[in-house]
């Protein structure tokens, strides 16, 4: 992380005080079950913006169908649940990134996940790159100086035109770590970050996002594709997870009414629009602020 960003963090930190417990899905540990060829995992379709406090915790993050949280620093989200929609708005600071978590713990295992695609709208001559974040292997930090995996241009897969393109990035990309040696550990992700969006002020829709099943005894499912887990009305099949927490719940369960996830062994997550929203809130946004850097700041770091 550039020196910039770090003062940036702590600058907000040493001005901000936040009262909040540590989440109770800290070193739980989230493996899907291996389904061969199956369908894509729906981690979001924007259909529903979701605040909720992670288990354990008391301040509201932004949560998505998996039970993660999505973060930001010097990008601007701005959640549009008409468009089915998140909106990140690019800083002046170069150094800027949102990050997607794909659970509670921050510890997912990608052993049979063959990558991650998303719709993307991003302006003509606008950029960002990607890379992923490194879990311990018992789950209860970040691996630093040299976990992140390599960072790669949105440019390898799509030239931006300002039309819907989709982006289908196979995690075998970011087997290289961005220094040090060895490879990234794809048993404990951390979470999947977006970085450097340019130029200042671009604006870049994402929706639809999923992970895609490895695929052994057919097609590679890298290829893009219209099938998915969501229909038009929002509703995403999610596998429970198979879990070894030394602390806390299972991050992946059933979700109730109001969108918190429950633990247990339903393996039916619903994301139907308008349960877990007032009827009005069809975009929030969450910028710039001084608690939205702290709140990326304690979860990125």
């Amino acid at each position: 992380m550039k020196t910039s960003t770090l003062a940036l963090l702590v600058s907000a930190l040493s001005a901000f005080s936040v009262a909040n417990a540590q989440s109770t899905a800290e070193g739980t540990h989230t493996q899907l079950p291996h389904i061969d060829c199956g369908a894509d995992i729906l981690v979001d379709d924007f259909a529903v913006h979701r605040r909720e406090p992670l288990p354990g915790e008391t301040m509201d993050r932004d949560i998505n169908l998996l039970g993660g949280d999505y973060g930001a620093v010097e990008v601007a989200m701005n959640f549009d649940t008409a468009k089915k929609a998140v909106e990140l708005t690019a800083g002046a600071n170069p150094s800027n990134f949102f990050f997607a978590k794909f659970d509670a713990g921050a510890c997912f295992d990608l052993t049979h996940i063959e990558a991650v695609r998303f719709d993307l709208v991003a302006p003509a001559g606008s950029s960002f790159t990607m890379c992923l974040t490194q879990k311990s292997a018992d789950c209860l930090s970040r691996v630093e100086p040299n976990g992140d995996s390599t960072y790669i241009p949105i440019s390898k897969y799509i030239t931006p035109n300002g039309q819907k393109q989709t982006v289908t990035v196979p995690f075998r990309d970011f087997a290289p770590r961005a220094s040090g040696p060895g490879t990234f550990d794809f048993v404990h992700l951390k979470d999947w970050t977006l970085n450097q969006f340019t130029p200042a002020g671009s604006v870049h829709e994402i929706s639809n996002l999923r992970l895609v099943r490895q695929c052994t005894s057919g097609n590679s499912t890298t290829t893009p594709s219209s099938t998915a887990t969501t229909s038009a009305t929002g509703t995403a099949s999610v596998p429970a997870s198979s879990s070894t927490p030394s602390t806390g719940t299972n991050p992946t369960g059933t979700r109730n009414p109001n969108g918190s996830p429950t633990g247990g062994a339903n393996p039916t997550t619903t994301g139907t629009p308008g349960q877990d929203v007032d009827s009005g809130s069809t975009a929030v946004r969450a910028g710039f602020g001084l608690g939205g850097v702290v709140m990326a700041a304690l979860a990125w770091l």
